[in-house]
């Protein structure tokens, strides 16, 4: 009842989620680098500002992805300066907060079962906010990109492994700090969904992704062999190549006619 009363007395904490995408079925190799296979994601871009300006201050898009084992973001910064270990407040440095509400509870704080890490700049792991947990078994990579830096985080199911599967829906955040001075000060925060919160602690205010399935192959082009059917068929040579075995053929008919006729003129 108190949390009932804490939601409708509060504005903007019982808001529903607004944002919505679907993470693609893949397995990425977790280490900073992009693999070829997050081309195929969806990419979103973090516009929801809570301080500082996209102007003025980091830029960012995450992608996502899911197998039977992990959850899979991928975030691209683009930021003039980086720097990960100035502060020794975690959040004041250059870092990216993941958030999961894996049962889709959509609770109005974060409770057991939801996960919250930040990941530094330079692949530093500490926890995100109050009453998440960053969970065992979490795999991170970052590196430092011309431009800016990018983290990878593979997040291991827990409450959700049995349910695991194509149309599966749950509630996920992302939030970038960034320290635009290099003094340990944030003064950009921006995040993917969470508009109503000063934390990101509001799982209600997640954006909503759905587990959708691997993107179709290629299609891969194949060139007929050499001397097919289908080849000849559109050969422009092989009319000449008709032109010149009716020219042999007289030839030896030539041939023949002469040498019977020689033999005759022989015998008599």
């Amino acid at each position: 009842m108190a949390l009932l009363l804490l939601t409708l007395c509060i504005p903007g904490m019982a808001a529903a989620a607004e944002k919505s995408t679907e993470a693609i079925k893949g397995t990425p190799v977790i280490d900073g680098f992009i693999d070829d296979i997050w081309g195929k994601a969806v990419t979103e871009k973090l516009e929801n500002w809570r301080a500082g300006t996209p102007e003025a201050n980091a830029n960012a898009t995450v992608k996502t992805m899911w197998d039977e084992e992990y959850f899979y973001m991928l975030v691209e910064v683009t930021d003039s300066l980086v720097s990960s270990d100035v502060n020794s407040t975690p959040w004041f440095n250059d870092s990216v907060e993941f958030y999961m509400d894996e049962g889709f509870e959509q609770d109005v704080v974060q409770e057991i079962g939801d996960m919250s890490v930040r990941i530094g700049a330079g692949n530093e792991v500490s926890p995100g906010a109050p009453g998440g947990e960053i969970r065992n078994g979490i795999l991170s990579g970052a590196q430092h990109v011309e431009g800016g830096y990018v983290v990878e985080i593979a997040v291991p199911w827990e409450s959700a492994k049995d349910k695991v599967a194509v149309g599966y829906v749950f509630g996920y955040d992302v939030q970038v700090n960034d320290d635009a001075t290099g003094t340990g000060t944030r003064d950009g925060i921006v995040r993917l969904a969470n508009t109503g919160q000063p934390k990101g602690s509001n799982p209600s205010l997640y954006a909503i992704v759905t587990l959708a399935d691997a993107p179709a192959a290629d299609p891969v082009e194949e060139t007929p062999s050499s001397g097919s059917a289908g080849e000849a068929a559109v050969n422009p040579d092989t009319g000449d190549n008709g032109l010149y075995l009716v020219w042999f053929g007289l030839l030896l008919l030539s041939a023949f006619v002469y040498m019977v006729s020689y033999r005759r003129s022989a015998a008599k």
